[in-house]
């Protein structure tokens, strides 16, 4: 087996400049197609937010928190977890973006039986079971498309221009998240439907218009001209496959350290939808606070998104991990006090829900391309793969979560998720001495 150390990049001469010239050629046609992407896809995912959305509506189905656990790391792992497996078969084709097609289809078909089934259905039972089912197909669906995306979008748009393309796409993602947090709140106020959109019928009219926007966003990326690969790498058996991961664990040092943090910020991360069900099940928070708490976590993470930038670009990508644990910790400690009786509660939920958008928003800046600078370039895709799979594992084992909060409560919970933060920014903290 080869060595997993930076090899040389043995990509031929003419490849590389046809490549570069058809990329130079192309870039202001694909940029447009990925900004698209991006805008639409953000204004769509504001309407079935997972963290509140989603979470509120499946807290009126099921009194289970076991089940409500299971929502978000079911949309994550989704994304996350096939794209190690799903590496070696993608790279052998020429051509990557008929993959991300095919999978567009599936989740838009997967979308549409989800609205139907809300509009029509009155048994929770059904509902619950068909939301589900077409959760797993939407989230699987995204992860089999997020490695081409990877791949399409390193392939198209020049590496001097990828910052500046991800930070727009951030910003301005944000901007029409805002936005569509504002239909959120009408659509649940009842001011969208004068009255008549009764449960579960204005969530499944934020469904509906969800997956038209979608639909734009898929439409939008597959418009993108990806230059054909001369000398695509054969493909690896599964064998091999984990392997080489298991290599990549034992021997880099500096990777399995910030890989055991950035577990441990995934495990925090588990607490943020509980908020949500505490303030409905135990504060009667209304539909319409919660639809505006959509738009307190996209506000923060507008503004950090800049912030943190800056940071990434000066003190580098582990500050940001740092930050992430420390802005985390703070926020379980705010959970554990909205659960005690101190007669703050209410007033204390956007505080929670401001400082998930800055956790969140710190490793979106920073997550990926610290996995850039520790691995060598020739194998980025099958590193990326291996982090986004053992993040997905992560993400489905915490759905204990829900167990926690039935056997011990939420102070509990949250005091679990705190203590995981805490422990990531001890191992960031040495890779951003290193940096240093």
């Amino acid at each position: 087996m080869s060595q997993i150390s930076s090899p040389p990049d043995q990509t031929p001469m003419s490849q590389t400049f046809n490549q570069v010239a058809q990329v130079d050629k192309l870039y202001r046609r694909n940029f447009v197609y990925s900004m698209g992407n991006a805008l639409f896809y953000a204004f769509g995912e504001s309407l079935v937010d997972t963290r509140v959305v989603m979470t509120a509506f499946l807290s009126q189905l099921t009194s289970s928190n076991t089940l409500i656990a299971l929502l978000a790391p079911m949309r994550q792992t989704g994304w996350f977890l096939p794209q190690f497996f799903a590496a070696p078969f993608i790279e052998q084709y020429r051509v990557k973006i008929v993959f991300y097609k095919r999978n567009a289809f599936i989740r838009l078909v997967a979308w549409l039986i989800m609205v139907i089934g809300a509009f029509l259905l009155h048994d929770p039972s059904l509902i619950l079971g068909l939301f589900f089912l077409c959760i797993v197909f939407i989230s699987l669906s995204d992860g089999l498309s997020g490695l081409p995306w990877m791949i399409v979008t390193s392939k198209t748009i020049p590496s001097n221009k990828r910052g500046m393309l991800f930070a727009m796409r951030n910003g301005f993602g944000t901007l029409m998240g805002i936005l569509g947090s504002g239909i959120v709140v009408l659509v649940l106020t009842g001011q969208i439907g004068q009255g008549l959109l009764i449960y579960p019928r204005n969530y499944a009219l934020l469904f509906a218009i969800a997956t038209v926007f979608f639909a734009l966003s898929y439409w939008s990326y597959g418009l993108t001209i990806e230059p054909p690969d001369d000398n695509p790498i054969p493909q690896f058996d599964l064998r091999e496959q984990l392997t080489r991961g298991l290599e990549i664990i034992r021997t880099q040092n500096h990777y399995r350290q910030f890989l055991i943090g950035r577990l441990s910020i995934a495990i925090g991360i588990a607490a943020i939808p509980f908020i949500t069900v505490y303030a409905k099940r135990v504060l009667n928070i209304s539909d319409g606070f919660l639809g505006a708490m959509v738009s307190v976590t996209i506000a923060s993470n507008f503004v950090s998104n800049f912030i943190f930038g800056r940071i990434s670009a000066t003190k580098g990508n582990p500050f940001n991990l740092i930050l992430s644990g420390i802005a985390g910790v703070i926020m379980c400690s705010i959970g554990i006090m909205i659960v005690l009786p101190l007669g703050i509660s209410q007033m204390l939920v956007p505080v929670f829900f401001v400082l998930s958008g800055l956790t969140n928003t710190a490793i979106q800046v920073s997550g990926g391309p610290m996995v850039m600078e520790i691995a060598p370039p020739a194998e980025r895709s099958t590193w990326f793969g291996l982090t986004n799979t053992l993040i997905g594992i992560i993400m489905i084992a915490t759905s204990v979560i829900g167990i926690i909060i039935d056997v011990f409560g939420y102070a509990t919970m949250f005091g679990v998720c705190g203590v995981a933060f805490a422990f990531s920014i001890t191992q960031m903290l040495p890779l951003a001495r290193r940096r240093a």
